[in-house]
């Protein structure tokens, strides 16, 4: 079974209305009070065939109730794992993202710079046109 402060620690990880939580404490409750009735067994003489026909019922109640709750665990580490991987590459999008902004302007600021660029270059071809129009000096 699981201690008390084991408990507190299920519901603070799961909260309060979440199902595995509930059948896990129900299956521990369960269990606790088979412990109890062993030790009273221990103590008490009962009659040994209706003693073991009753304590093989909730044996195969307990398995059953704790495979239940294996199976539901194993569900629930899946969906998480998963979560995790996806929180992972929504994080791993969003730095991706923060780097473009920092390499790659928006579109009114790349728009302004691209209009430079081609003024400049404007300026460049006529000014090498001019000097291509000179005679050459002759020697």
């Amino acid at each position: 079974y699981i201690p008390r402060p084991d408990d507190v620690l299920l519901v603070d990880v799961l909260g309060m209305g979440d199902e595995t939580l509930s059948h896990c404490l129900s299956l521990n409750e369960l269990l606790r009070d088979e412990i109890r009735k062993r030790q009273i067994f221990q103590t008490e003489p009962a009659d040994a065939g209706g003693a073991k026909a009753n304590e093989d019922d909730d044996n195969n109640r307990i398995k059953m109730r704790k495979d239940m709750l294996l199976l539901m665990i194993s569900d629930k580490k899946r969906f998480l794992e998963y979560q995790r991987e996806i929180i992972e590459l929504c994080e791993q999008m969003d730095k991706e993202k923060y780097v473009e902004s920092l390499l790659l302007l928006d579109g009114d600021s790349s728009a302004k710079i691209h209009r430079a660029e081609a003024a400049l270059e404007r300026r460049l071809y006529k000014a090498l046109d001019r000097l291509a129009a000179f005679p050459k000096a002759r020697k």
